[in-house]
């Protein structure tokens, strides 16, 4: 991410706060804008409201209270609670048997003719829907009360249905509440019946599994299988004869191995017999059992002619007698030693090629026999243990199932014993209800009511009113304040130039900043060079374009080219606008050559740019026209020619301005946006809808150009925050934009002026 798209996003937060309060304050203006709509439909639903409160039928109502009680028993007791909570979740069809054709029915028969008033227009089928639609039924919150209401175009009437209806109720549940203990009692008795029997049958099928059951033994109140700690036993010696017999056979292997390999079997016999083994070893050594003695004594005698031969040898010389004698009994001990050992050598090679082999090879295959067999009767144990141990499982796993069963039986016998011990008692006391609120006559009419029906007309007319407001806004494709074109765009407003009033028809004296340096007019323009300067990107090259002709970017960049040259900065401006020279026509150098020359000319840019500069007047501002128009605008500007003269600018000047065509009626600026810095958009919201300037800033920014910012062009500011956009100049471009455009003048309205239409 650049530094500028950095900074764009620390001036311009996006946070979702800020988006709503923006969006809230747009639609206020648009509320304030157009209160006069808002206004309009509320007085229209007030004054629908008021002809419905006059000409609406008064409706009275009447209400009356009732209560169901659990009658007989004591409400402090703790185990009435659970009736309480069981009357608590039938109330619901209590409601519902209020509003019973059954109910109903006997209500209207009740009722004397001249109150059937509120029925005499509908057919007679159609009464008990009739009746419902005016009663209500509610419940109220955490209690066992049911509040009754009917509405009826007579007081009286209403008093009466209510307390018919109250009656017709009360009677009905009385009777469905002694039918239904009655039931209940029989269905109970039926279901003890049924669960006894069936639990004497389980506990004498528990009985006889215990009987035919011999090998089982209690463990407190469980059975348990004896044989289990058996079978687990046989297990480990059934692995651990399975362990014996893999290195049994492996070790019979490696010797068959090495006796047909011919090699050395002395490790082997150690495996088998720890004194063999020693033996073995003691003739590689060349000690054996019977001559063990007398070698130790030769050495011993080794030692002590060595000892003697040291000491005489420190006064005596090698040719002694005494020392030859002694070196003569030491070579012949040696001797002996060495003759000893390899005869014992030789006896041990053909003690293990002749005698070793085969008896190694013996004890190794018993040993594997041995081990195989050892297997096999522990994996015949062990299977044997494991099938009676299975066979007395699965009867204790049915006696526990049967005795499961037996619980749940028991369990289910007595809940049946509670119940009817309960519905016992019930039958002598029941659910009762009884009205505490009897009802009355009421001759206040509940509906209309005057302060509900203005509010609701009130409310209608404000929310008609707002959402009217919010569709004009809506279709409206117009922008009604500068804040509402930078949250389009996206991009900041830099600029915002107010409508001005003709100063001359061209040259320097028609541009506000060189004319009127003081004016309120120049001093938005200098606010617009001061946003570029502290640009973070610094930006040196800059293209000016806009929606449409006649946005007023010709002017917009004279006059900022005029404010750079006067804060001391050597400024080129350049009409990009090979087309509609606009620029070109504000100087009066439309007969001259200029951009179009240097781009056709065959010599480097550097070369022929300083022919074509033409001063201004101004010190420090400098202008290329656009020269002869040509064939191919957008040829000339995509070569290298025009990247050349760009530059070359930048090497001799502080400041480079180009005035490029609108860019939404040539790729023009399109091209010229990829070589500079920054571009700036110049928008007439009195002229230019939203998505005309949405696909220009799109246009702009689609090839990679930096759209550094707006320029509003053509405003005055008006009561209420938004503004009010007139007409003001104008581009001249005519009804066509196309390069076989004559170059006739544009004729606008009489306050237009030639060259400033051009801008």
């Amino acid at each position: 991410m650049s530094s500028h798209e950095v900074s764009r996003e620390a001036i311009l937060p996006q946070s979702e706060a800020i988006d709503l309060l923006a969006t809230a304050l747009r639609f206020y203006r648009s509320l304030l804008r157009r209160k006069w709509v808002v206004m309009g439909t509320t007085a229209c639903t007030l004054a629908l409201a008021a002809f419905y409160y006059v000409t609406a039928t008064r409706l009275y109502e009447s209400k009356a209270e009732l209560i169901v009680l659990n009658v007989g028993g004591n409400v402090l007791d703790e185990d009435q609670g659970g009736d309480h909570r069981e009357l608590d979740s039938q109330m619901p069809n209590f409601e519902r048997v209020l509003q019973s054709d059954r109910v109903l029915k006997s209500a209207l028969k009740a009722l004397p003719k001249e109150h059937l008033v509120d029925f005499m227009e509908t057919d007679p089928e159609q009464w008990i829907e009739q009746f419902r639609k005016r009663m209500s039924v509610n419940t109220l919150r955490n209690t066992n009360s049911i509040v009754i209401g009917f509405r009826s175009v007579d007081p009286e009437t209403a008093y009466l249905v209510v307390d018919s209806l109250l009656t017709s109720y009360l009677s009905m549940m009385n009777s469905m509440h002694q039918n239904a203990t009655q039931d209940l009692l029989r269905i109970l008795q039926e279901e003890k019946i049924k669960a006894e029997t069936e639990m004497r049958a389980k506990e004498a099928e528990l009985l006889a599994l215990k009987e035919q059951s011999q090998v089982l033994f209690s463990n407190g109140d469980r059975p348990t299988n004896v044989l289990t700690d058996r079978v687990i036993e046989l297990n480990k010696a059934l692995v651990e004869a399975k362990k014996v017999a893999i290195d049994a056979k492996a070790l019979y292997q490696a010797i068959q191995a090495a006796v047909q390999n011919g090699e050395d079997l002395q490790s082997f016999a150690t495996q088998f017999d720890q004194a063999l083994g020693s033996r073995i070893l003691e003739t590689h050594m060349g000690v054996s059992g019977n001559d063990s003695y007398a070698l130790a004594r030769i050495q011993q005698d080794m030692l002590e002619v060595q000892a003697e031969l040291s000491k005489l040898l420190q006064s005596h010389g090698p040719n002694h007698p005494q020392v030859r004698e002694l070196q003569e009994r030491m070579r012949v001990s040696e001797q002996f030693i060495a003759q000893h050992r390899g005869a014992a050598s030789r006896t041990l090679t053909e003690i293990s090629s002749q005698e070793l082999g085969p008896r190694l090879l013996e004890m190794a295959r018993r040993r594997f026999q041995v081990t195989t067999e050892h297997e096999a009767a522990s994996l015949q144990a062990y299977l044997t243990a494991r099938d009676e141990a299975l066979k007395v499982e699965s009867k204790l796993n049915g006696i526990i199932v049967v005795e499961n069963e037996l619980t749940e039986a028991r369990n289910y016998y007595n809940i049946l014993l509670d119940a009817i011990k309960n519905k016992s008692l019930v039958k002598e006391s029941g659910i009762r209800a009884e009205p505490i609120t009897p009802p009355r006559i009421d001759r206040r009419p509940v509906t209309p009511k005057l302060a509900s029906t203005a509010f609701m007309g009130l409310m209608a007319g404000l929310f008609i009113g707002c959402l009217a407001v919010y569709t004009l806004d809506f279709v409206d494709d117009r922008f009604h304040s500068p804040d509402d074109l930078r949250q389009t765009l996206n991009v900041p407003i830099l600029a915002m130039i107010r409508k001005l009033p003709v100063l001359a028809h061209n040259g320097l004296e028609s541009l506000y900043p060189y004319a009127k340096p003081n004016s309120v007019e120049s001093e938005a323009f200098r606010t617009l060079r001061t946003a570029i300067e502290f640009d973070p990107e610094e930006p040196r090259r800059i293209t000016i374009s806009s929606t449409e002709p006649s946005d007023g970017k010709t002017t917009v960049m004279a006059s900022l080219g005029v404010t750079f040259a006067q804060a001391g900065k050597r400024t080129l401006m350049i009409d990009g606008d090979m087309r509609r020279p606009g620029l070109t026509r504000l100087f009066n150098l439309t007969a001259q050559p200029g951009l179009s020359t240097i781009l056709k000319d065959d010599r480097p840019a550097w070369d022929t740019a300083p022919e074509y500069v033409v001063p201004t007047g101004l010190k420090g501002l400098d202008v290329i026209p656009a020269g002869p128009r040509p064939i191919n605008p957008v040829e000339l500007l995509t070569g290298e020619r025009l990247a050349e003269l760009i530059a070359w600018a930048e090497n001799n000047y502080d400041q480079l301005l180009i005035d490029a065509p609108p860019s939404l009626a040539v790729a023009d600026v399109q091209v010229i946006g990829r070589l500079v810095d920054a571009a700036l958009l110049t928008v007439r919201p009195d002229k230019n809808r939203r998505k005309m300037v949405i696909r220009a800033g799109e246009a702009l920014t689609s090839l990679g150009c930096n759209l550094l910012g707006i320029v509003v062009n053509h405003v005055e500011p008006k009561h209420g925050g938004d503004y009010a956009y007139g007409y003001g100049y104008g581009y001249g471009y005519g009804e066509g934009y196309g390069h076989d455009q004559h170059e006739e003048d544009h004729h606008g309205d009489s306050h237009t002026i030639p060259l400033r239409r051009a801008a």
